[in-house]
């Protein structure tokens, strides 16, 4: 695989978002590699919902294995602190997909992985981009191997260095590459801010609580806490904290586990979910039993400039972060890698000219700005709950749709998204 120096597209970034363009690309007869810097896919469940859109996609590209995974969530309720106040149906979405589905993100990236496995694609683990240089025709990439020399136990705790260099030429380059990500860098794109950062006390544990089909949101004083359903008897509890110092390590993704696994998280435990149970959700009767995982964890809102030019385009974390509540960013991201990969499929054939790409990053860009409200919060339609229409800049941040899904569940508590600039 290193000895190939050509392929139509470089894909770069091997978490949900690259592999699933990656697998896009090359079920469209498109020559794709897929390399990632880190040695792994991740270990913990991190973004944890697939939107009613995003299932949609995985059935077409033959990923239905995902629904028999995953623990299905019809609706969401919202609390004004311990007062229930709003209930938004999940399952009038799709009469096909009339749920969104909670699944870890180190098993659906595991599922990916298989699937690409299965098309003789595998991830070039280890390779890093370091620079790229734009031609007409194509793009340089000059990729490091990345090597780690074990200390006599376990490997993680080896030092990484750079083993050797190659070049890759490309006709196109996606990043997929995160909020880190080295393509945006090189394409000297801003990462500007588009909110303040949050940190969220994360907690996976088993639990009898019920029901299991329905997700909740707290909106009070502290900020936003939301609890999900997941697979197996498990629950996760989501807790926005306070300003605090938390390293922006805290945004790193642990890969692997056992005896090799790196945590970043600071700590929290079962004292602190007890704790914040009581403080922000009282009526939660569910009992607490094995803590799977905890953590503090960072997360930044951040938007790019720019979905990229020319050769060179970016997906996911690589152009945008957003509020971890309505898990949009992952999804959003991988309904914007199968509308990319469909762009390049077309214009590598000569069925479209390169214009199709710049309007790609101009619609998405601007449905970006307004799904995360930063230009301007939902408006309130006529018969909308004075409460409601107060909290629907949290409300809409908070469900789990993009692009006209979210417009759809929005509709149902009479909010409407302003109307996208895509300039």
């Amino acid at each position: 695989m290193d000895d190939n120096r050509e392929t139509a597209v470089l894909v770069v970034g091997g978490g949900p978002v690259g592999m699933f363009t990656a697998l896009r690309l090359s079920r469209a007869g498109v020559a794709v590699r897929l390399i990632d810097r880190e040695w792994r896919i991740g270990a913990h469940s991190y973004a944890l919902c697939l939107h009613t859109g995003t299932l949609r996609l995985l059935a077409e590209s033959d990923c239905r294995e995902v629904l028999a995974a995953g623990q299905h969530i019809g609706a969401m309720r919202f609390y004004d602190g311990q007062q229930p106040r709003l209930r938004v149906d999940l399952a009038r979405l799709d009469d096909q997909w009339p749920f969104v589905l909670t699944i870890g993100q180190d098993q659906l990236e595991s599922l990916l992985e298989s699937k690409l496995r299965e098309r003789n694609l595998p991830v070039e683990w280890n390779r890093g981009l370091s620079s790229l240089h734009i031609d007409s025709d194509r793009v340089r990439c000059r990729i490091e191997h990345w090597r780690r020399a074990p200390r006599g136990y376990a490997i993680a705790a080896g030092e990484w260095s750079v083993e050797r260099t190659s070049d890759v030429d490309a006709a196109y380059v996606v990043g997929a590459d995160g909020h880190r990500s080295a393509v945006r860098s090189a394409l000297e794109i801003a990462y500007e801010t588009a909110g303040p950062i949050q940190n969220f006390a994360v907690f996976e544990f088993k639990s009898n609580a019920g029901p299991a089909d329905e997700a909740i949101v707290v909106l009070d004083r502290s900020g936003t806490s939301v609890l999900w359903p997941l697979p197996n008897g498990y629950r996760r509890w989501s807790f926005q904290m306070g300003d605090m110092e938390l390293p922006a390590e805290s945004r790193l993704k642990v890969r692997g586990g056992g005896q090799g696994g790196i945590q970043t998280f600071p700590h929290v435990g079962r004292e602190d979910l007890a704790r914040l149970i009581g403080e922000r959700a009282p009526w939660f009767q569910g009992s607490v039993g094995e803590i799977n995982w905890s953590g503090l964890v960072r997360f930044e809102r951040r938007m790019a400039t720019s979905m990229g030019r020319g050769r060179c385009w970016l997906v996911g974390d690589a152009a945008h972060m957003a509020s971890p509540v309505g898990v949009q960013s992952m999804n959003g991201g991988m309904q914007e890698g199968a509308e990319l990969a469909e762009c390049l499929q077309n214009v590598l054939r000569g069925q479209r000219s390169a214009e199709v790409l710049e309007t790609y990053g101009r619609r998405r860009l601007a449905e970006w700005r307004t799904m995360t409200c930063v230009d301007a919060s939902p408006a309130g339609a006529q018969g909308a709950d004075p409460w409601v229409a107060a909290n629907a800049a949290s409300i809409a941040t908070s469900l789990p749709a993009c692009g006209q899904d979210l417009a759809a569940l929005l509709g149902q508590v009479n909010l409407r998204l302003p109307r996208a600039d895509a300039r």
